[in-house]
């Protein structure tokens, strides 16, 4: 059947989107409190802090990107490209994300163990793209370890799709936005997040001190179904 083209105010929203989404994925740097940070870093700065001011400022940001749920993903986009991975349990999708994680932290992740955690999480759909952060940790003497995240399908629309270059209205490529600020977006792949606040239970750990990236550690969580029907007291994750 024919796609409906987007109305003004779908379009309006979704340049807001597109705006909030590029400015996620910007490798550019501002100065705070003396180090040069990501707006991704200051973002999760805010929401890891609760800080009042801070977040004030960052709000119209947070909300854009919330936006950017799947399950509000106008008719008019292409419909997003989500992994397949064998390996994933039927009824579940699996993504990636990679990085490092002191020691010290582990006794945390503990088989069974259910937190939040306070700010917005990127994931990968591949492993591909979590080696390579896991590269950069180690770059900065950080033990590696690489996360799979398990969703359950039924609660995919809460997931944000904050880049697939596909996905893009015809005005991104004639210079609205410019693509070349887009992290990784010559790899023409979908980047997701998970939500603030987001309700993980740690289903397995695989431990290894080698710190390489060829034997990371590895940490399975399992997404709650519905974050926002978790007891509010649950506690907070020390990492992500």
């Amino acid at each position: 059947p024919e796609v409906p083209a987007m109305t003004a105010a779908e379009m309006a929203k979704h340049r807001g989107q597109m705006s909030a989404a590029a400015v996620w994925g910007c490798w550019a740097r501002a100065t705070f409190r003396g180090v040069k940070r990501t707006a991704p870093w200051l973002l999760n700065y805010a929401l890891d802090t609760d800080d009042a001011e801070l977040l004030a400022a960052a709000w119209p940001l947070v909300l854009s990107l919330r936006r950017c749920a799947v399950a509000r993903r106008p008719e008019a986009l292409p419909p997003v490209r989500w992994p397949k991975d064998d390996d994933c349990a039927p009824g579940l999708v699996c993504m990636w994300r990679g990085g490092g994680l002191p020691h010290a932290w582990r006794g945390h992740f503990v088989v069974g163990v259910r937190y939040r955690i306070p700010g917005f999480v990127a994931l990968a759909p591949t492993r591909r793209a979590a080696k390579e952060h896991i590269w950069g940790a180690m770059a900065q003497d950080e033990p590696p370890v690489e996360w799979r995240f398990e969703l359950p399908e039924s609660a995919l629309g809460d997931l944000l799709c904050v880049r697939s270059r596909k996905s893009y209205p015809a005005e991104v490529e004639e210079g609205e936005v410019d693509m070349g600020e887009v992290q990784g977006a010559e790899d023409d792949e979908d980047e997701f997040l998970l939500p603030p606040h987001s309700v993980v239970t740690v289903a397995h750990v695989q431990w290894t001190n080698c710190d390489t990236d060829e034997d990371p550690s590895k940490v399975v969580l399992r997404v709650s179904l519905d974050s926002s029907r978790e007891p509010l007291d649950l506690p907070y994750g020390p990492w992500r």
